[in-house]
């Protein structure tokens, strides 16, 4: 395999990651000052950051690459102000260049500490980061929606009168609908969040003064997940944040799934066997909340009871990002921006503490905020829109 190493270090901090890469590879590396002459198979690139931007000098670099010359770009760096130059690599080789990176997420490896930190295979370099753990910078997954209806309605009434009564709200303000749940692809394997309504679900028609209509059907949800790519057998593990059939009446049609689920939530649906994971949040806390469990690499499955007695949400970090899937935590991006309930619940006093919670976490972290019956939820994804409290 060919390899080549190039980089750019204004203090010397990148060029010592450099000496790192150099000793396990063998390779002697050369700054951004020298093209590429040859075609190889892997190539390093390294920079450090100034003022939180990468150095021109790079950028002039990688407009020099044409996609034939590399088969694959390893992005590393040093930096002080933003959490990674990585992005910055990586989106300066898609775009000017049109090249793939290695996706970091599928490294196999254990983490050596050190001033920076490398990731390593034996002896191979797989990745090379700035930091002493991996972060959600470093983890890249995709994010998928799996979109049943669109083009319905909510009244305002249904999505913000679950504390202060109907009665104190607008019917006649209604706030956009449709079904949609969601599949991550880690790179090791597929993991879907919820599971739609099976094939013979009939949707109740369009109707004036209903509180929620869902739309239109735009597909069945195991066509809408083929759709996507994907086959049935591919899913290992199956997400539930609670119990209701539009989120759960699927989970049968993949037959190698683990299925996580709260015990107060199985129990409701009489679910049993080996592929059913009670799960009792073994791992403790993962930031404000306090009962989680780590299901992969940068996946939690979070307690957050109120919608129903079982109720979870996830949380993936992708590159830089937190994607927070709350099953109906909120039926509308609006409710979640103005603090309001929906009617829907078991338990209300429950439902706020999640509620403050995940705004809490909103707040305080990059979010893309990802909703089961709005079409913010596939639009947010679609446009990594982070929400904004």
């Amino acid at each position: 395999m060919s390899i080549a190493i190039r980089y750019f270090s204004k203090f010397g901090h990148t060029k010592k990651m450099v000496g790192i890469i150099q000793e396990l590879t063998g390779v002697t590396p050369e700054t951004v000052a020298v093209p590429l002459k040859e075609p190889v198979d892997t190539l390093y690139l390294g920079s450090g950051v100034l003022l939180g931007k990468v150095n021109g000098a790079v950028a002039d670099f990688i407009k020099t690459l044409k996609p034939e010359q590399v088969k694959e770009v390893i992005c590393f760096g040093s930096c002080a102000i933003i959490p990674s130059p990585v992005p910055q690599l990586r989106e300066l080789l898609q775009v000017k260049a049109s090249l793939s990176l290695r996706k970091s997420s599928r490294a196999k490896g254990r983490w050596v500490p050190s001033i920076w930190g490398i990731l390593i295979r034996k002896t191979s370099v797989i990745s090379v980061i700035s930091y002493n753990q991996p972060s959600n910078t470093d983890i890249i997954m995709t994010i998928k929606a799996i979109r049943m209806f669109d083009g319905g309605f909510m009244t305002q009434p249904f999505a913000f009168g679950g504390e202060e009564g109907k009665e104190k709200f607008d019917e006649q303000i209604i706030y956009r609908s449709s079904l949609q749940n969601f599949l991550i692809d880690t790179g090791d394997e597929v993991i879907l969040v919820d599971t739609g309504f099976k094939a013979d679900f009939s949707a109740p028609a369009k109707k004036l003064g209903a509180p929620l209509y869902m739309g239109e059907k735009v597909a069945d949800y195991m066509d809408a997940f083929t759709a996507l790519g994907y086959k049935p057998e591919q899913v290992t593990k199956i997400l539930i944040t609670h119990k209701h059939p539009d989120h759960t009446a699927a989970i049968g049609c993949f037959p190698n799934a683990k299925i996580y689920i709260a015990p107060e939530d199985a129990d409701a649906m009489k679910l049993d066997g080996d592929n059913i994971v009670r799960s009792s949040y073994e791992d403790g806390a993962y930031y404000n909340f306090q009962e989680t469990v780590k299901v992969a690499e940068g996946i939690h499955f979070i307690k957050a009871k109120g919608h129903t007695n079982g109720n979870s949400i996830v949380i993936a970090e992708s590159d830089g990002l937190f994607y927070l899937f709350h099953g109906d935590v909120t039926y509308c991006d609006a409710a979640l921006k103005a603090n309001k309930l929906s009617i829907v619940y078991e338990d209300i006093k429950a439902a706020r503490e999640t509620l403050d919670r995940v705004r809490e976490f909103v707040k305080n972290h990059p979010t893309v905020y990802l909703s089961t019956h709005c079409p913010e939820g596939y639009e947010n994804l679609e446009m990594k829109r982070v929400m904004k409290l």
